[in-house]
């Protein structure tokens, strides 16, 4: 019941809990932060000089009934990806090598 399922998702020490839906809704893209790059396993994550914004820690909770995400990929009841060739000379100087 979703008493218990407060209970529950409100003492478990996670960047997401989930009630009745997908936890593959845990990606970042979804969530409508972009790509991600990296997933921090640490308790804090910050590291040299830091605002209250880079201290700031998350936790997302997922309420759902029964949904699932959707595959990726080519054919029927599929999304189709947005990525798009980034031509190397383009970012080259983008890098330390």
């Amino acid at each position: 019941n979703r008493k218990s399922a407060d209970w529950f998702m409100r003492r478990v020490d996670a960047a997401g809990v989930y009630w009745n839906a997908s936890t593959r809704f845990a990606d970042g893209f979804r969530y409508g932060f972009g790509a991600e790059i990296g997933v921090s396993t640490n308790k804090t994550h910050a590291r040299g000089p830091a605002g209250l914004e880079s201290l700031t820690i998350y936790k997302y909770y997922m309420f759902g009934n029964g949904q699932a995400s959707t595959d990726y990929g080519v054919g029927d009841g599929k999304r189709s990806f947005l990525h798009e060739d980034i031509p190397l000379d383009s970012v080259r100087d983008k890098f330390v090598l």
